[in-house]
């Protein structure tokens, strides 16, 4: 969700083709979010997505027609959910979406070098941990001989 604009409102083709995602970012304006969601629990980021264009705008007929577009080509009717960017709903949910583009983590080298062109080497996030607990597991030299 870090390509996202905080101010908008996305609609994610299902993770895994199990459901559809409209992500609301944090600073998304409350109208729109009222034209398309309604509260679903006692949490302001409970939301619950409009089934058929109920508040009848503009955006909600788009969002629809987006909605069942989608549907129309899956075998059973995939749900949509509602995640707020930074709740737990979100960290869930979008798991099935996030990857891991590994020429903008290194952070260094030749951002136009094709993958696997050696122009630009680096780790993705799960090979940094590894190397975390790697290192951390490692006794320092100096504390071998006890504690002096």
């Amino acid at each position: 969700a870090m390509c996202f604009d905080p101010r908008g409102i996305y609609l994610c083709d299902g993770a895994l083709g199990h459901n559809l995602v409209i992500w609301v970012g944090s600073a998304a304006p409350p109208a729109a979010v009222q034209e398309l969601c309604a509260q679903a629990g006692p949490d302001a980021t409970s939301l619950a997505y409009l089934e058929g264009a109920a508040t009848g705008t503009d955006t909600a007929k788009k969002v629809h027609g987006m909605v069942e577009a989608v549907r129309s080509r899956s075998r059973r009717r995939p749900p949509v959910l509602v995640v707020v960017q930074g709740t737990v709903a979100e960290a869930s949910v979008m798991k099935g979406f996030w990857i891991e583009d590994r020429l903008l983590s290194e952070g260094t080298g030749n951002a136009n070098a094709p993958p696997g062109s050696g122009a630009s080497i680096g780790a993705t996030y799960a090979e940094y941990l590894a190397q975390l607990y790697r290192q951390t597991m490692q006794k320092p030299a100096s504390s071998a001989g006890g504690g002096h």
